[in-house]
């Protein structure tokens, strides 16, 4: 089955699409899945995405191997940004051009530009801005500077100022203590 005003032949090479919307703009993409109202709206020719949820992917046009799952996941992942996964929704929700970034949970990485991050836990990573290789892991977990290099901040509201540090825990009452 087709879209309305779409062509039969612009679904082949294994793209499955439903929800109003999806895949409106795909020309030679293949194996790209929509599902949802807005999902996938960009791609033309980008191959391997997987988009479940309203806006989920909806930016991406030749980038390829994205999954986006959660209402606005990977929403504004522009262009050629490939290899990203976003599970929450507006994970990873500006990510224009960054590749190989994963952000689990609401609002994981949702402001990054940067490639290669990881952050696990609703709102971690939201000040990554062009940060690079960070991992974030924990609700809140964040970097202190928006330019940061292999940084990694572990536990709830854990903040990281410096590239090439670890930071273990938050400050004051959500301190880590050892022993």
């Amino acid at each position: 089955a087709c879209l309305k005003g779409v062509e039969a032949s612009a679904f082949s090479g294994g793209n499955v699409v439903l929800g109003p919307n999806s895949l409106v703009a795909l020309t030679t993409g293949t194996n790209n899945v929509g599902l949802g109202t807005d999902a996938l709206t960009s791609v033309n020719e980008g191959i391997g995405n997987v988009a479940v949820g309203h806006q989920a992917v909806d930016s991406v046009t030749t980038g390829s191997h994205n999954i986006g799952i959660g209402l606005s996941a990977l929403n504004a992942t522009a262009g050629a940004a490939s290899y990203n996964i976003g599970i929450g929704d507006s994970s990873l929700g500006v990510n224009a051009d960054g590749s190989y970034s994963i952000g689990i949970g609401t609002g994981a990485l949702n402001s990054t530009t940067g490639t290669g991050n990881t952050a696990l836990g609703s709102s971690s990573g939201q000040a990554n801005g062009a940060g690079t290789y960070n991992t974030l892991v924990g609700y809140g977990s964040d970097v202190i500077g928006a330019s940061l290099t292999n940084a990694t901040a572990i536990g709830y509201l854990a903040k990281v100022s410096a590239s090439n540090s670890l930071v273990l825990g938050a400050t004051e009452a959500n301190q880590v203590n050892v022993g």
